[in-house]
């Protein structure tokens, strides 16, 4: 039987991951559904709030339909990302033992904890938007590399930059922003390091 005290430390031993599993063996998987049900909603809802100046274009839902659609899209890339990081902490676990977890230095801890969400997102977010949109993830992943198409200036009427209307193509721009933005931090944290030394 289930309790609530069963609930509390398998819901504490779900958010520290170096703790050992209370309860049976599926809540630990039950918690990480709820949580990408939670994160799905999240994304829909800031989704839509983000693209409340393009009423009636193709890139803000016109009903709920639309809505669900994407809440739906939204869900499938949440449990994709949501288990592999599951995966990875689980597999963690098993490999360095909750022992030896407990007993790592602050910095060894940072950094496991940090890189499995990283690895994470970084191996379920490209299987969500393949299963979610079927994105093609070989045109996607070129597409990171490549600077953004800067409209002419010099004409006599330049051409406006094209705004994106679908949810794979904003989530293309939030990644490639993402990804520019952390190469700048590891830049100015690199120099920073060599200008102390």
């Amino acid at each position: 039987m289930i309790t609530r005290e069963i609930l509390r430390r398998s819901y504490r031993a779900w958010l520290s991951h170096d703790r050992a599993n209370a309860g049976p063996w599926w809540l630990a998987y039950l918690w990480t559904l709820v949580f990408c049900f939670v994160v799905a909603a999240g994304f829909t809802i800031v989704g839509y709030a983000l693209s409340a100046g393009s009423a009636g274009s193709a890139g803000r839902p016109t009903h709920a339909m639309d809505l669900w659609r994407w809440y739906q899209a939204n869900l499938v890339i949440s449990l994709c990302v949501g288990y592999a990081i599951h995966f990875l902490f689980s597999a963690g676990r098993r490999i360095v033992g909750n022992k030896r977890l407990l007993r790592l230095k602050q910095w060894q801890r940072t950094a496991y904890y940090t890189l499995i969400p990283i690895i994470g997102v970084s191996i379920g977010w490209p299987l969500g938007l393949l299963w979610a949109l079927g994105v093609d993830l070989r045109q996607w992943l070129v597409s990171i590399g490549m600077e953004p198409h800067l409209p002419v200036v010099d004409q006599e009427q330049p051409e406006r930059p094209r705004v994106p209307g679908l949810l794979h193509e904003r989530q293309a721009l939030l990644i490639q922003g993402a990804y520019h933005l952390l190469v700048t931090l590891g830049r100015s944290d690199h120099q920073q390091g060599t200008q102390r030394q």
